[in-house]
């Protein structure tokens, strides 16, 4: 996005922001914003996952075809649509592989200067990991992830962080929740 505003100069932050803000999809979800002065977006996969899907949709009178860049990000939705499937079929997963070579590779001549991290070699892993433990919706750590929020948010308003894990238990155990850790 940080290219499409700066570079291509589709919209400017104030307006994405805007939009993203007043966009209703039918959910209560809140949607991540792009924040100007940050390198990356911030919130969990989960809010930034929503935001790609529907950027479409929040900028679609400003789209500009041809731009390499646009369509290096719908490859990237295209993929989180494979990453996100609910049953996986053998014919599926080629494209799915094709998908993620096909995006590595142009965001590779797209931001040469931008390294590419550990996430990046995971994801080529994906097709495999489909063909062997079927949609990954089912194995993935996402439900987890927003218990975990919760915990750290308990720890954060108790201001005790010398045992953690006390704390998590006792709060727990006062809101009727079955967290235990030790």
């Amino acid at each position: 996005m940080n290219h499409l505003i700066t570079k291509e100069f589709w919209l400017t932050y104030e307006e994405l922001n805007f939009r993203i803000r007043n966009f209703k999809d039918g959910e209560k979800n809140k949607l991540v914003e792009f924040p100007s002065s940050a390198k990356k977006i911030s919130g969990n996969a989960a809010k930034i996952c929503n935001v790609l899907k529907l950027l479409p949709l929040i900028i679609l009178d400003k789209l500009q075809g041809g731009s390499d860049v646009w369509q290096n990000v719908l490859l990237l939705s295209h993929i989180s649509d494979f990453v996100c499937i609910p049953y996986v079929d053998s014919s599926f997963l080629p494209l799915f592989q094709e998908l993620v070579y096909l995006y590595f590779e142009q965001r590779l001549i797209l931001f040469p200067n931008v390294p590419l991290r550990p996430k990046h070699h995971y994801l080529t892993h994906y097709p495999y990991l489909s063909a062997a433990f079927g949609p990954l919706v089912r194995v993935w750590t996402m439900n987890f992830e927003r218990k975990h929020t919760i915990l750290k948010r308990i720890v954060r308003s108790s201001r005790n962080f010398k045992n953690e894990t006390l704390s998590v238990n006792k709060a727990s155990a006062l809101l009727g929740v079955a967290f235990l850790y030790s």
